[in-house]
């Protein structure tokens, strides 16, 4: 018998959802997502270069660089879908470091597709316009110390220094990238967003409030009990608001 996960990837997909993991994070954390999803949606987890199952290609530094390498990975996806599938839709969710590189990439999708997002999620993660602290320039120790602070990587790895070796560089070239998103700090998608801020975050809510600046048809404010990670590592409760709202987009299309 087919899972619920299976038998929603086998339908043919009305709407897209691209996900976008954390700096040092890979496409592994999204993947219980589909079974969540209302059916006619299909999950479609966005990796890196360098991480997760691209782990043998280069890691990119520069935001930019990083972006479109990855618009020019999705583009004849999407575009090869939609000719199978016309109406297709797409939104995205993005997590930490990973809503500002959604946010880039469907900025650039957009313009690239001549269709903007039906919506976009973005989880604990600050917009292009706030500035970011200069993680990539911290030392070893103070990197791994960032990464506690964190509290999403298991402290078998941090105390681990043939693991952290591995896992340093992949996250200092992530925040590399994040740090110069400030470059579209003047971009706007033209759909709705859903902001989620966590209470115990070190990240003020009103930093993820300001995503407002980036969505010309406005940002719903979510609060959810829990850390920076938890949100994303017990996401009962996103995954609520994110199936109630594709499938309210479903709906309308």
């Amino acid at each position: 018998m087919l899972s619920a996960a299976s038998r929603a990837a086998q339908e043919p997909p009305r709407l897209l959802l691209l996900c976008f993991a954390h700096a040092g994070g890979h496409t592994a954390c999204f993947l219980n997502w589909q079974a969540q999803m209302p059916a006619g949606v299909r999950v479609m987890p966005v990796e890196l270069p360098g991480h997760g199952r691209r782990i043998r290609e280069a890691l990119l530094t520069d935001y930019e660089t990083l972006v479109d390498s990855l618009v020019a990975q999705l583009l004849p996806e999407i575009e090869a879908l939609q000719r199978q599938h016309p109406g297709l839709g797409y939104a995205a969710f993005g997590h930490s470091a990973g809503a500002s590189f959604g946010f880039g990439v469907c900025a650039r999708l957009a313009e690239r597709l001549g269709q903007a997002p039906v919506h976009a999620f973005w989880s604990a993660g600050a917009p292009p316009h706030i500035p970011r602290p200069p993680r990539s320039r911290y030392s070893d120790a103070q990197l791994r110390e960032e990464a506690r602070a964190l509290a999403g990587t298991p402290s078998e790895v941090l105390d681990n220094p043939e693991l952290m070796a591995f896992f340093l560089p992949i996250l200092r070239a992530d925040f590399a990238a994040f740090e110069g998103a400030g470059l579209d700090a003047g971009r706007q998608l033209d759909c709705p967003f859903t902001v989620f801020a966590a209470t115990r975050d070190r990240i003020p809510p009103e930093d993820i409030w300001a995503w407002q600046r980036h969505a010309s048809q406005g940002a719903r404010r979510v609060l959810l009990d829990g850390d920076h990670f938890s949100v994303l590592y017990a996401p009962q409760a996103l995954w609520s608001h994110v199936r109630q709202t594709l499938g309210e987009e479903l709906m309308t299309c």
